[in-house]
């Protein structure tokens, strides 16, 4: 490129110009003398000739001395437009430096008063729940005090029998009498304690109390597990088992006619609390979606407490946490599980840089990415209440799915976590009760071999 301008501008020089019009001048001269003269040797066309040398060499000795030049003026004048473009280049800098600098304030403002503002707002949601829970119980106790008015004002049902005597000497009838009353007391005042506690924990412990005491939707059940399963007795375990799958199965029906629907293909499974059920229940829906022919992929999505690659027997890491930091690829933390169609996304490793990723672009680039990849992808999610992780999740999955432990979930708090997804915008498909007992599994209908006659 610069022997080209060097180029251009040798040939530009008004001397090179006058030496080649000469040599354009002497050349037409020399083609008139030769078509004239009769031989090439004629004095006059070699003159001529001569002439046009010289003038060649001339041009050629021209131009060798002028290049140099030329290229030294082309190379200063770059420098020079160099060297201005340089300081406009730092000058941009400078400004682009101040102008960061002064949004990552106001980026740091912000995000300090988003915190602030989500802060306050599951506070005032929790505080909301509890104040609903208190005017129940102050009902309640309302009931209660009237009904205790009314025995007030009833006759008394006391009569006397016979006067009090006050014995002289106690005897060993009376001290048993005393024992037994305190002890009784003790027992009394136990058993209303303990009665107060399980009022105040409100643990849940049918079904109907999540469908007509909570009002959420019912979209499966899974049988309870027995407190002890017999090594040898194969019958039962197989009957237990299969009352497993057929119940996980069923809830696979519900989700899988809720896609048809509503074009669902990415559902989140969360509960209230941790120890509610929710890993193993969206271990066995994945599990029961491949058997069903689907390309299902699993996402261990609880990362600072995950679970799911212990269920199945696969590696903790690399997972979901080093794909959020950029350290590797999602295709390379994807795990094959035992059964066909089945895949694992494990947790990984986790730490602040992976939680605060679930806030930004790159997951839901992820799980964009991924949903052209499978047939349906099942999200185990942290607990609702303790941390913020599944309020965010929830916000890029399709529908959320509730787990609930019967004798362990308890009633306030599971509501107030289905508020707040609620609150959010999520699509709540409806609740799985883990440990359903003989009201949903009847002891009278199993699979059995039959007689040949």
């Amino acid at each position: 490129m610069l022997s080209a301008a060097i180029d251009e501008r040798v040939e530009a020089s008004p001397a090179i110009l006058e030496l080649k019009n000469r040599i354009r001048m002497l050349t037409n001269q020399y083609n008139r003398v030769a078509d004239v003269a009769r031989i090439k040797s004629d004095p006059a066309v070699l003159a001529v000739g001569k002439q046009l040398d010289v003038a060649q060499r001339d041009l050629a000795a021209y131009r060798a001395r002028l290049r140099p030049a030329i290229a030294t003026e082309i190379r200063n004048a770059t420098l020079k437009d160099d060297w201005a473009s340089l300081v406009k280049l730092r000058a941009k800098i400078n400004a682009a430096k101040i102008y960061k600098e002064a949004i990552d304030k106001d980026i740091e403002r912000l995000q300090g008063e988003t915190k602030t503002i989500n802060r306050g707002g599951l506070d005032l949601s929790q505080q909301q729940d509890e104040i609903q829970i208190i005017n129940e119980t102050a009902r309640k106790i309302g009931a209660e005090v009237e009904a205790m008015d009314v025995e007030l004002g009833a006759p008394s049902r006391i009569r006397v029998i016979d006067r009090a005597v006050v014995p002289i000497k106690k005897g060993k009838f009376q001290k048993v009498k005393a024992s037994g009353s305190a002890a009784t007391g003790t027992f009394a005042i136990v058993l209303l304690g303990v009665s107060y506690w399980e009022f105040r924990a409100r643990r849940i412990a049918t079904v109907g109390e999540v469908v007509h005491g909570l009002g959420l939707r019912l979209v499966g059940t899974l049988p309870a597990l027995p407190n002890r399963l017999p090594r040898h007795d194969d019958v039962k375990v197989r009957r237990w088992q299969s009352l497993l799958v057929e119940s996980v199965d069923a809830t696979r029906a519900m989700l899988l006619h809720a896609s048809r629907v509503e074009a669902i293909r990415m559902v989140m499974v969360t509960s209230a609390v941790k120890g509610e059920g929710k890993t193993s229940l969206a271990c066995h829906l994945a599990a029961s979606l491949a058997r069903a022919g689907l390309r299902t992929l699993l996402i261990d999505c609880d990362l600072r407490c995950p679970t799911a690659h212990r269920v199945l027997d696969l590696l903790p890491e690399p997972g979901l946490s080093e794909v959020l930091r950029g350290e590797v690829d999602a295709a390379d933390v994807i795990q094959p599980a035992l059964a066909g169609g089945l895949y694992l996304i494990p947790a990984g490793r986790c730490d602040a840089l992976a939680i605060q990723a679930l806030a930004r672009d790159r997951i839901r680039a992820l799980f964009d990415d991924l949903r052209g990849r499978y047939d349906f992808i099942v999200v185990d999610s942290a607990p609702v209440l303790p941390v913020a992780d599944s309020l965010l999740v929830s916000q890029l999955v399709d529908a959320v799915i509730f787990s609930i432990l019967r004798d362990v979930s308890r009633g306030p708090m599971v509501y107030a976590a289905h508020e707040r997804l609620t609150v959010l915008g999520a699509r709540i498909l409806g609740t799985v009760v883990n440990g359903a007992t003989g009201e949903f599994y009847g002891s009278d209908y199993s699979y059995a071999p039959q007689a040949v006659v």
